[in-house]
């Protein structure tokens, strides 16, 4: 799924407006977000949001660092233009332009007052910190069973590989691992199980051999 800029709006009463202005997040969740059966679909797509803007941050630094290397080339370049349109002339070279405005969403709350003489207005952004905050909200109003299913479901092949390869292939408890026993069959396991509330999130994954997470099970362990 790819996102694109998109703006939505609710149009609200005096007293809701005042409320959101105290607790956006809260408040958005309420207007936007109303039929809770739709929530895991909706929070997958937030993830994959967030997984999108960090992508994109990624290639301009990419493409910055670049720039960075062909300035000792482009001593002859008229001031001019690269105060004007550098980034037409970059874009000449060869380099892309990166636009995170792209996968820009916002939510806007609007009160106009009776006679329609007085009209108020604010918006949310979505960047990645309200984004996660509103992950966790909107988490936190799942079922123990359905957040127990969400967050296995956001256990990835992608991300397995990754927990795995950040730590080098080798059990977290034992120590044993690939380079050692080729065979060795890992697994990624929740440091704090998700049966207690535990996320599918980098800081809480770690690499088990198959008898280290066998026998750890859904216990936590200082």
């Amino acid at each position: 799924m790819t996102f694109i800029s998109r703006s939505f709006t609710a149009e609200v009463s005096a007293a809701v407006f005042a409320s959101a202005e105290n607790s956006p997040l809260e408040y958005i969740v309420k207007n936007f977000y109303p039929n809770k059966k739709a929530y895991p679909e909706q929070i997958r797509n937030l993830y994959h949001l967030v997984e999108e803007l960090q992508t994109l941050r990624d290639a301009r630094q990419i493409i910055e660092n670049y720039k960075a290397e062909y300035q000792q080339y482009l001593s002859d370049v008229p001031a001019f233009i690269m105060e004007n349109d550098e980034e037409g002339f970059y874009s000449r070279l060869g380099f892309a332009t990166i636009d995170e405005s792209v996968l820009t969403v916002e939510y806007k709350f609007s009160y106009t007052s009776g006679g329609g003489m007085a009209q108020r207005f604010f918006t949310v952004p979505m960047t990645e910190e309200n984004i996660a905050q509103l992950i966790r909200i909107l988490e936190s109003k799942l079922t123990a069973s359905a957040f127990a299913k969400e967050q296995r479901t956001l256990m990835t092949k992608k991300l397995r590989e990754s927990i795995k390869a950040r730590d080098n292939f080798t059990c977290c408890n034992c120590g044993n691992s690939t380079h050692v026993e080729p065979n060795l069959l890992l697994e990624i396991d929740h440091i704090i199980p998700v049966s207690k509330g535990g996320r599918t999130e980098e800081d809480n994954l770690q690499t088990l051999c198959w008898k280290c997470n066998r026998s750890k099970g859904d216990k936590l362990i200082s």
